[in-house]
């Protein structure tokens, strides 16, 4: 029976450091593709919501100081995205009907699109502090 306990234990372990290096490895390709994204947005001057699927299933690993640091600049593209969705819901509203399609609601829009562009300024650099840190933890 120890025999037994031993070896599910080892392979439990294994499983689990195989599951937190295919997270880190998602986490990486997902920052590569959302660093590619930045670009794409400057050059055409439209800006989106940017991937964020494996970040959330490992931010309750985070523990280390790096973590934090990770999480921290991760948080601002959170924030980042829910303002995108907000902006996207008030423009849905504004379309949707000729009376929503008022001066004040078009400068409100006007507003929310200039502060989205404001918290975009500082994505690149967080995506990119997070990359490096990130190939530094996985060597």
């Amino acid at each position: 029976m120890k025999i037994f306990n031993a070896a599910f234990g080892f392979l439990d372990n294994l499983r689990k450091r195989r599951r937190r290096r295919d997270l880190w490895s998602a986490l990486h390709a997902e920052l590569d593709r959302n660093l590619e994204l930045c670009h794409v947005f400057q050059q055409r001057g439209v800006l989106d919501k940017f991937y964020l699927d494996a970040w959330r299933q490992i931010k309750d690993q985070l523990a280390s100081p790096e973590g934090e640091f990770i999480a921290d600049q991760l948080r601002r593209v959170e924030i980042y995205n829910e303002l995108m969705e907000e902006i996207r819901l008030f423009e849905k509203n504004y379309s949707a009907d000729v009376a929503n399609k008022t001066l004040a609601n078009a400068k409100e829009l006007h507003r929310k699109k200039e502060a989205a562009w404001e918290k975009f300024e500082s994505i690149p650099l967080a995506l990119r502090a997070v990359r490096e840190v990130d190939r530094n933890l996985s060597k």
